[in-house]
């Protein structure tokens, strides 16, 4: 893929659980963990979907680290969701988009977790983060930076 210079994009790796913004100038590298599951794209499989997205809404930009989410509102209560929401959007009909696999209805999400145990599949089909990676990884991306998700 050529990158502009101001272009990047996240590599998600499943098997080394690692997720990569690629960049012109550099790549970074932040832990994750993906479905406990495994890979998938059908509804309510919790499981993550594979293929490119695109990040549709960032929500949490400029709220402190460790805000928690219900529903992708503020919440006061303890939260698995916290920090940041990347919500996805598919990009590949029959894959990721539409019908009972799109990626947007299923809520899937890159978001914050206050839960540093990461580098293993735990989640329920989104994308995990510690709080102050997405954080981070927040502020060095466009709305609607493209996102590739494979097992690798």
């Amino acid at each position: 893929m050529h990158l502009k210079e101001n272009e990047a994009f996240i590599y998600v790796c499943g098997k080394t659980q690692i997720l990569y913004l690629i960049s012109k100038q550099k790549t970074t590298t932040y832990h994750i963990s993906t479905a406990k599951n495994g890979f998938g794209e059908q509804k309510d499989s919790f499981k993550t979907p594979r293929g490119w997205h695109y990040i549709r809404f960032i929500i949490g930009r400029g709220n402190p680290c460790n805000t928690g989410y219900i529903r992708r509102r503020v919440t006061l209560k303890k939260s698995e969701i916290s920090s940041r929401i990347l919500w996805l959007q598919g990009l590949t009909p029959k894959q990721n988009k539409y019908g009972h696999q799109d990626s947007l209805r299923r809520y899937i999400y890159i978001h914050g977790t206050p839960n540093t145990f990461l580098k293993r599949p735990i989640s329920k089909g989104c994308i995990n983060m510690r709080n102050q990676d997405i954080a981070a990884l927040t502020q060095q991306i466009p709305q609607y930076c493209k996102v590739l998700i494979q097992e690798c």
